[in-house]
């Protein structure tokens, strides 16, 4: 259910979800928690399963707590991509200094997980039993290997798109009456 959950708030809430893991984790729970149970202090269980339930009035509050999580980052003057970016420079700083190499093999053997459980899911005959905690693994190596392409090569261009949607939905809920 973790994994269900983890990749609907990716696809509906991101700027939210990826505030969980850091330090404006709470504000981006309390936004969601708020939008799904009306109480921004539900247990997390309660709200993994609305999420996980994935009903469309669901999803709908889930773009909604989006919204109202990004106007709380505007309201706070933060700017969560410039802490994302700064954290990712780090890290790069850090590994050229230290010239560790631990982040080319992770990366290299999630690259080699990834697609060796893609061939598998394909090309062998996988047990139904089987199938869907190959399906979790798939979709996780798959979210690595977005971090591992942004660690070493940057963010995309999607992340200014994201940007400019946001302040196109800001804008359009400031001109609505």
């Amino acid at each position: 259910m973790l994994a269900k959950v983890k990749s609907t708030l990716g696809l509906l809430a991101p700027l939210a979800a990826r505030a969980l893991g850091g330090p404006l984790g709470g504000l981006a729970y309390r936004t969601i928690s708020e939008a799904l149970t009306g109480t921004p202090d539900a247990d997390e269980a309660s709200v993994e399963e609305i999420i996980a339930s994935g009903s469309p009035e669901v999803m709908l509050q889930l773009k909604q707590a989006e919204q109202q999580f990004a106007l709380a980052m505007r309201d706070l003057d933060v700017d969560l991509e410039r802490i994302h970016a700064d954290d990712r420079a780090s890290a790069r700083r850090r590994q050229a200094e230290t010239k560790d190499r631990a982040p080319t093999i992770l990366a290299a053997a999630v690259v080699v997980g990834f697609f060796a459980v893609l061939l598998l899911l394909v090309f062998a005959d996988v047990p139904d039993a089987a199938r869907a905690p190959l399906n979790i693994m798939l979709g996780a190596l798959g979210g690595l290997l977005t971090q591992i392409g942004n660690f070493f090569y940057g963010s995309s261009a999607g992340s200014s798109r994201k940007n400019e949607t946001i302040e196109r939905l800001l804008a359009e809920r400031e001109a609505r009456p």
